[in-house]
């Protein structure tokens, strides 16, 4: 997949569980916000894609990429739910945790 049709893919799925995230891309540099939150994506090598979450708290989780098809890029629109709301920890095909639970 090109870099544009995985980071459309990506934000189709993120955004079926979290609307409001807004994604950006300049070259082969692709930025998912919401609130505090970001992931940002470097396909700068052909070969191995990088994506970097921050979430505000301690430490920034880095993944690689080097499959850039639709199954990894339902991978990391998981990622990016699970680190941006964790109500989704258990995962994209389970209904969340509701609000009260995880934010208590």
């Amino acid at each position: 997949m090109t870099v544009r049709s995985w980071a459309e893919f990506v934000t189709r799925e993120v955004r079926e569980r979290l609307p409001d995230v807004r994604a950006t891309r300049r070259g082969t540099t692709v930025v998912w916000k919401l609130g505090r939150h970001s992931a940002t994506l470097n396909a700068a090598d052909p070969h191995n894609w990088w994506l970097r979450i921050d979430t505000g708290g301690c430490g920034h989780p880095l993944t690689y990429d080097e499959d850039q098809n639709a199954a990894s890029a339902r991978v990391t629109a998981a990622n990016i739910v699970i680190h941006f709301d964790p109500r989704w920890c258990r995962g994209l095909d389970v209904e969340p945790y509701p609000h009260g639970v995880t934010h208590a």
